[in-house]
């Protein structure tokens, strides 16, 4: 187990020299595949709004099973088996939301600190 964390800290530390050593990421190789139907827009822009989209997606997942889950606890009228799934239900949607929310947070900075990495700027 110790060996494993030693190699996920050791791949951490050396990440921002990797991401700074290779400042175009392929940009021409995707150039030479054909791949430049993306306008002015950056092939790495357009997957990380992607990513972005389908986050915000799974938020109005996750804020829909919230309120379902309310919803049903409105109605289970004292029954504890309704009840019991209502909690579940929103226990569900509340910890599915605070994944979601945590993920959205990491994407960004990731893009956010890679983007700087990239341009030159300093930490």
């Amino acid at each position: 187990m110790k060996s494993i964390i030693t190699v996920v800290i050791l791949f951490i530390i050396t990440l921002p020299g990797l991401v700074a050593a290779a400042p175009d990421l392929g940009m021409e190789y995707a150039a030479d595949l054909g791949l430049t139907g993306f306008g002015d827009n950056d092939p790495r822009n357009t997957l990380v709004d992607g990513v972005k989209y389908l986050m915000t997606f799974l938020g109005i997942i996750a804020v829909t099973v919230v309120l379902w889950g309310g919803f049903r606890w409105m109605v289970s009228m004292g029954n504890e088996d309704r009840l019991a799934t209502a909690k579940a239900t929103l226990s569900s949607g509340l910890i599915g939301l605070a994944i979601i929310l945590v993920s959205f947070t990491l994407v960004n900075f990731i893009v956010d600190t890679t983007s700087s990495a990239i341009a030159g700027n300093s930490f």
